[in-house]
Parts: C-alpha cells; sequence; structure tokens
C-alpha cells in the first residue's frame, strides 16, 4: 500500500503536469501614450473610459497606460521619447501634431473659422489627408479632436491693438504660428513651455495668456487675470498619434479594433469639450472675468492683419 502522501501525489501528477504544459496567458501589448491634459479633468476622465472598453474589446490583449499632465515633459519631450522608444504615442495640440507635419497647421490660422459648423466642414475634408500624411512620417493618426476656440486673457483691459502691443503675452515655446502671427500685429511674446505658464503668470513674468477656456480652468490660468476677449482667434486643434512601429506589433484584428475605438471616442471628446468649453465661460464669468468685445474697427485690422 502507497502511504498517504505518495498516493496524494500520485493522484495529482497528471493535473500538474497539465499545468505546466500549458501555455501561460499572453501579457497585454501596453501602448504607453502621453498628454498635457491634467489628472481628473474631463479630458482625461473621457480617455480613461476609453482605455477600459479597448482592453475589454479586445479580451486583454491591448491596455493603455496613460501619463497625464505633462509628467513625461512638453509635446518636443514627447515626440523625442517616441522616437527612442520610451513612449509609443501622445495626444497632441497643434503644436506638437506641426511639428511632424507643418501644414496641419492650416487648421489653426488666426481668425479663419467664425463657428463650428465651419470647423467641422474644413476639418472634414482634410483629416483624411492628414492621416495619410502622418503615416508618411511614421505615425498612425488614431483619432482628431480640438480643444475649442481659442481666446485671449488678460491682467489689463484690452479693447485695441494698440493694447495688445502693450502686454507680455505668453507664446509657446517653439510653435512658429503664433510667433508668426504676434510678429503681424506687433506683439512681442513671451516665449515659454507650457508648464512654466502658471508660475510665470504669477511672477509678472506674464500678464496675458490664449487658450480655450476650459484649458483656462484646468490649468488654473484664469485665477491670475481678469478679463478675457470674446474675438475667437483659432480653434485650437488636438489629436492622438501612435508610433507606426508600434503599431505594426498590433494583430490586424486589434488594429481594426484600437481605431474603431479610438475614433468614436475622439468624435465624443469633441462634442464634450465644445459643451464644456460653452459651460466654462459662464464659469469665468462667475468668478469675477470680465468679457470684453473689441470695437469693429479693431477687429477689422486683425482681420486684415491675418488674412496676409
Amino acid at each position: 500500500m502507497y502511504s498517504s502522501p505518495l498516493r496524494t501525489t500520485l493522484l495529482l501528477a497528471p493535473l500538474l503536469l497539465w499545468l505546466l504544459s500549458s501555455p501561460l496567458p499572453a501579457a497585454p501589448l501596453v501602448i504607453k501614450i502621453a498628454t498635457l491634459a491634467p489628472e481628473g479633468s474631463m479630458w482625461m476622465n473621457t480617455l480613461e473610459e476609453m482605455k477600459r472598453e479597448i482592453e475589454a474589446q479586445s479580451q486583454g490583449k491591448l491596455s493603455l497606460r496613460f501619463y497625464a499632465g505633462g509628467i513625461a515633459g512638453d509635446e518636443q519631450d514627447v515626440l523625442r521619447k517616441i522616437r527612442i522608444g520610451q513612449l509609443h504615442g501622445g495626444i497632441f495640440s497643434g503644436v506638437g501634431l506641426g511639428t511632424v507635419l507643418p501644414e496641419v497647421r492650416v487648421l489653426e490660422l488666426p481668425l479663419l473659422f467664425h463657428d463650428y459648423a465651419e470647423v467641422d466642414y474644413v476639418t472634414g475634408k482634410l483629416w483624411k489627408r492628414f492621416g495619410q500624411a502622418f503615416l508618411r512620417k511614421g505615425f498612425v493618426l488614431l483619432g482628431s479632436a480640438e480643444a475649442g476656440f481659442v481666446y485671449l486673457f488678460s491682467s489689463t483691459p484690452v479693447r485695441s491693438q494698440a493694447d495688445l502691443q502693450q502686454i507680455k503675452i505668453w507664446t509657446w515655446e517653439g510653435d512658429p504660428l503664433p510667433r508668426a502671427m504676434f510678429a503681424a500685429y506687433g506683439i512681442v511674446p513671451v516665449p515659454l513651455a507650457l508648464p512654466d505658464v502658471l508660475t510665470s503668470l504669477q511672477t509678472g513674468l506674464i500678464n496675458a495668456f490664449y487658450a480655450p477656456p476650459l484649458a483656462a480652468i484646468s490649468f488654473q490660468w484664469f485665477t491670475r487675470v481678469r478679463y478675457m476677449l470674446s474675438l475667437r482667434f483659432t480653434d485650437a486643434i488636438g489629436a492622438m498619434l501612435l508610433s507606426r512601429r508600434q503599431w505594426q506589433k498590433i494583430p490586424a484584428e486589434l488594429q481594426a479594433t484600437l481605431s474603431e475605438i479610438t475614433h468614436r471616442y475622439s468624435q465624443r471628446i469633441v462634442a464634450l469639450t465644445r459643451k464644456a468649453n460653452a459651460e466654462a465661460i459662464e464659469i469665468l464669468r462667475q468668478n469675477g472675468i470680465t468679457i470684453l468685445d473689441l470695437p469693429p474697427a479693431e477687429i477689422k485690422k486683425l482681420e486684415v492683419v491675418s488674412a496676409q
């Protein structure tokens, strides 16, 4: 007779052999994506929801890991990290997108759009073309979005082009489009990385900035100014890019899943952003921000310069 421990071992042996010979579940393919969107913001909450759906629809084979709030650096830092493989993708503003594909900035020309109907018509015609161009540059366009119409905020009232020339306004360091625009308007901006804007407002290095209303609140910049111009200077674009190298590691059926879900959530983010920006304007009013209208003659001057 076998002893009890030996008999138990013999009985369990087939089960142990089966467990040892069975393949372990494959680890998910993790896609590392950086963004400047702050943790807890509407944008990040929606992206986290998108992440959960991607993981569920791919049955755990795909996973997204977000690096939010600029923790991975400014957009130029993120692009550098993507190229060396530390990151796989990013959610970029027009600044980062334009670094990869300068022609995309045509969508942010000053005073080009008057309302969202015009934005939707033009972007609907152009994003497919831009997607093909990004691919040639080594990136897959997973979804296009926007941060909304951009307004000028300042600590002193601005009612004319002459007033504009007196303010100390931030411009995104390394961004050629506002640099050219400000030069045409006769404004000397202060170039800074985006994470440095709040500190610079607090120290007085700058006393003005440009941003969509929701961004002004999310980054807490509005707490350092008193005025907002009602003029819509531009519509700030955004998009999610993934390196083509990482994209090619994803099985074809999961590429389709990732593409469909990110496109759908991009559309949702656009709708949510537009609604949130409208609400943000009212929040700014309630928090003591005075909204100023430029006289029609002053707007005309800016439109002439912008057209040039």
